[in-house]
């Protein structure tokens, strides 16, 4: 009795004491003003720029761990997940409008449905 214990949980530091994180928000247009030092920003690099190849092995684990296309709450709101990649084929060229061109032309592409068009500004 009578003994602190520190809680083991991400605590926000501010002038007025400790926060858990559950708790903190960021302010609309607040931007964090601290740089990544040494290793925190090799780590960072090392894992922004890894190979395409290696991202989409990433999706694809990730896809088969959770098992969307067989949750039975996703399909009773009546939503599918497929277990493939949207666009097959080879992932080594660069991302252009010659793949697909008629979803990058506004006079070929599908039409969206009424409900998924953007609002006219007036």
């Amino acid at each position: 009795m009578g003994e602190e214990f520190e809680a083991a949980l991400p605590l926000a530091l501010t002038r007025f004491g400790k926060f858990p994180l559950e708790v903190c928000y960021s302010a609309e247009g607040e931007r964090y003003r601290e740089v990544l030092q040494g290793q925190e920003m090799a780590d960072f690099i090392k894992f922004a720029t890894a190979p395409a190849y290696e991202r989409k092995n990433q999706i694809q684990h990730g896809l088969k761990l959770l098992s969307h296309h067989k949750d039975p709450t996703i399909a009773a709101h009546g939503l599918k997940v497929g277990r493939y990649m949207l666009l097959g084929g080879d992932i080594s060229h660069a991302a252009s409008s010659t793949l697909l061109p008629e979803l990058f032309d506004p006079l070929t592409r599908p039409l969206l449905p009424q409900r998924l068009k953007p609002e006219s500004v007036s």
